[in-house]
């Protein structure tokens, strides 16, 4: 696994975490759009793991 593919993991992580803290956040309303958030985040780490050299 290279580097590149791990820096792709770790940022499909932090939006996953971004789409989570607002889904928390009380005063947030984007009406569904934090699921789609974390679904994205998702998407970009599992091309990350499959990512060749």
């Amino acid at each position: 696994m290279n580097l590149k593919a791990i820096k792709t993991m770790i940022l499909g992580t932090m939006i996953m975490l971004l789409g989570g803290f607002i889904m928390a956040d009380p005063s947030s309303s984007l009406g569904g759009l934090e699921f789609l958030i974390v679904l994205i985040g998702l998407i970009i780490g599992i091309f990350g793991f499959f990512q060749k050299e």
